[in-house]
């Protein structure tokens, strides 16, 4: 019954801090410095070593790294150039294991409404006129990123 229920949302809790905890100290492995982020780089440099130790333990926690550079980009969401602990362990959380039905139906849709915006500005692109300022000799870009913009 319910006795039943709350030990396995226990359980599942458990194993959770256990996952997180495992990701703290893959973290600490890779911020080589101590800084409290890690970078390209140090991410790089640790996948790529002879030593398979790391990318072996990420793999054991379901995290398959084809390339530092992919799993860098994907931990990276604020496009910092560095990831601190908790962009590392709710990155690696959201990486983990296989891609979900939703996960895959979201990116559908989301390439989808992209690629038609992209299909209308190109077309609203090819039917301006190209002006040009006499007296600078530059290219009218107001009008055209005005209108570009109404696009999205």
């Amino acid at each position: 019954g319910q006795q039943d229920a709350d030990n396995v949302v226990l359980e599942h809790l458990a194993s959770k801090d256990a996952y997180i905890a495992n990701l703290r100290a893959i973290f600490d492995e890779i911020d080589a410095g101590s800084s409290g982020v890690i970078t390209l780089r140090d991410v790089e440099n640790v996948l790529d070593s002879e030593d398979d130790k790391l990318r072996n333990y990420l793999e054991a926690l379901d995290l398959t790294v084809e390339d530092g550079w992919t799993l860098f980009k994907l931990l990276d969401r604020q496009e910092t150039n560095c990831v601190d602990i908790s962009d590392f362990v709710d990155g690696c959380l959201r990486l983990k294991g296989q891609a979900k039905g939703i996960d895959l139906a979201r990116m559908m849709y989301e390439n989808k409404w992209i690629m038609e915006k992209l299909a209308s500005i190109s077309k609203e692109l090819r039917t301006l006129p190209f002006r040009r300022d006499e007296e600078k000799g530059e290219a009218d870009d107001d009008d055209l990123q005005n209108r570009v913009l109404l696009q999205l």
